[in-house]
């Protein structure tokens, strides 16, 4: 997980992070799933609870990187 006190470099990257005892700061949320954008795309990120299933976000992320890019809408 990067450095949220720094920016993301604006390349296309996953990134993954995992707070076993949960995000500080942060309402339930022990997943962290960011991609930095591009020139031509937002950067976006979500989250998930600790009670999200491990195989949920195994496929989620799985799906995420074998997806290709499309263009903004």
């Amino acid at each position: 997980m990067t450095d949220q006190r720094r920016p993301i470099p604006e390349d296309g990257r996953v990134y993954v992070g995992w707070f076993p005892t949960g995000r500080p700061d942060a309402d339930r949320e022990a997943w962290v799933i960011a991609v930095s954008g591009t020139a031509s795309q937002a950067s976006w990120s979500t989250s998930f609870t600790s009670e999200t299933p491990t195989e949920l976000i195994v496929s989620f992320i799985g799906t995420l990187i074998a997806t290709p890019s499309r263009p903004a809408a």
